[in-house]
């Protein structure tokens, strides 16, 4: 049994950013916030940061101070004089000094007040897994309803909030963590005869010293994904139209680098 990793082939390739707030020499003075349609403008590049404490300057510093409204303004023209140009809401569990869930559209408010952009990461939407397949197949033809219901269900929160453009919506480095996530539903054996002609093979060791097979496997588990998104981007747009959703990437390769790959 191969446990290595068959990670998606997406096609495109992402940076990394790495920003930090507060370095080469302090906190600086806070230029005149533009307005969105000057930041909004062509060629524009949006920089997002999650919103935290800040290290120096004016704002919430976290540590043992809780955050109160009143420090959120300092906060996010801190944040913004360092050239960010967008915030990503909500905090993530894992951080520390914690963020009380009433204070976000304080937050999302005071950002699109000086022209800034909100992300709101909403989780995965599309029912992926990554140590195996999804309880609905991709390839059925129950697959887009039972997407749509979830869908619905987690972006109604969101609904009638003008202060969130932008939606993290898709799982986080999708990949298939090991064979058991690949699945060998009649679902998913009828769409790669359909595909390619010939049966799926039953494993991945039968077919590894057959190129032509080998490649036409790969590709075939790498398009679970966008196969998965496109009817997954439907669904959203249709719940809300004016969202802007947020697809991230694999940064790994095709047979590993991490997650316990050999």
């Amino acid at each position: 049994m191969d446990t290595r990793i068959m990670h998606a082939g997406l096609g495109f390739v992402a940076a990394a950013l790495t920003l930090t707030l507060g370095c080469a020499g302090g906190f600086r003075a806070a230029e005149p916030a533009a307005n969105e349609q000057e930041r909004d403008k062509a060629g524009s590049f949006p920089v997002t940061v999650q919103f935290s404490p800040v290290p120096d300057g004016p704002g919430w510093h976290g540590g043992d101070q809780p955050l109160a409204e009143a420090l959120i303004p300092a906060t996010i023209d801190n944040v913004m004089a360092h050239g960010f140009t967008a915030l990503y809401l909500p905090q993530p569990s894992s951080l520390g000094s914690p963020i009380p869930d009433a204070l976000y559209p304080s937050i999302a408010d005071a950002a699109r007040s000086r022209g800034m952009k909100v992300t709101w990461q909403t989780g995965g939407l599309e029912l992926f897994e990554r140590m195996k397949p999804p309880q609905v197949c991709v390839y059925s033809p129950r697959y887009a309803e039972a997407v749509r219901k979830n869908v619905a269900e987690r972006l109604a929160p969101l609904a009638g909030r003008p202060d969130i453009e932008r939606v993290f919506c898709f799982q986080d480095e999708p990949f298939h963590q090991g064979v058991e996530s690949l699945g060998y539903n009649d679902e998913v054996k009828a769409e790669f005869r359909k595909r390619h002609g010939y049966d799926l093979p039953p494993d991945l060791d039968s077919i590894r010293n057959d190129p032509v097979k080998w490649l036409d496997v790969i590709n075939f588990r790498s398009d679970y994904f966008p196969d998965g998104w496109r009817q997954t981007y439907k669904a959203i747009k249709e719940t809300n139209p004016n969202f802007k959703a947020i697809l991230t990437h694999d940064s790994h390769g095709t047979f590993g680098a991490a997650a316990g790959s050999q």
